[in-house]
């Protein structure tokens, strides 16, 4: 059990520890064991992971796992280790231009997806609804786009420390993350 669930990172004391893990054995199908970003382990953890838990004294346990879609995702799916398999999809095509017209305006959806025409980067990135509301709110902000990634994320970060600057009454003095002052960036990351 402890090698499932690092009981280290809340801080418990052996006691606890030693209580919790008597509670998951005994009674494994009032628990849920959330593993996210399956793909982002490796395949050995993975391996444990499920194998530890086929045929064991926790088989009743629940677990959910999200993932993006990978081999390991596939393997796991084809032996039977999930009961049930939902798959989320990002926006259309068709999605994009609805959101970007409904979010901007016709004319402001069009002049976008127009740019995100030139920057198959940044057009990528609008299938995913949370991106695509970044990308649009700089847009709307800007009435243009960043040419990279990183920009975008440079812009949101900026954006940010400009509104926190501006709710605590201070004047806010730049309009690039290269230009925030290093005393605000130390206290943002505080």
């Amino acid at each position: 059990v402890s090698q499932l669930f690092r009981f280290e990172e809340f801080g418990l004391s052996k006691e606890e520890k030693e209580e919790l893990e008597r509670l998951i054995v005994s009674r494994p199908e009032h628990f849920a064991l959330v593993c996210d970003g399956l793909d982002e382990g490796n395949e050995d953890e993975d391996s444990f992971l499920w194998g530890g838990l086929q045929g064991t004294r926790l088989s009743g346990l629940h677990v959910i796992a999200t993932s993006r879609p990978c081999k390991a995702v596939a393997t796991l799916s084809e032996e039977g280790a999930f009961q049930r398999h939902l798959q989320m999809f990002g926006f259309t095509k068709e999605n994009v231009e609805a959101f970007t017209k409904k979010y901007l305006g016709k004319r402001q959806g069009e002049k976008i997806m127009t740019e995100l025409g030139k920057n198959p980067a940044l057009a990528s990135l609008m299938h995913t609804p949370f991106f695509a509301l970044l990308i649009c709110e700089q847009f709307k902000e800007a009435s243009k786009l960043p040419s990279t990634r990183t920009g975008i994320f440079s812009s949101l970060v900026t954006r940010l420390l400009q509104r926190f600057m501006k709710s605590r009454g201070k004047r806010v003095n730049f309009k690039r993350l290269e230009d925030v002052p290093v005393e605000l960036l130390e206290k943002a990351v505080e």
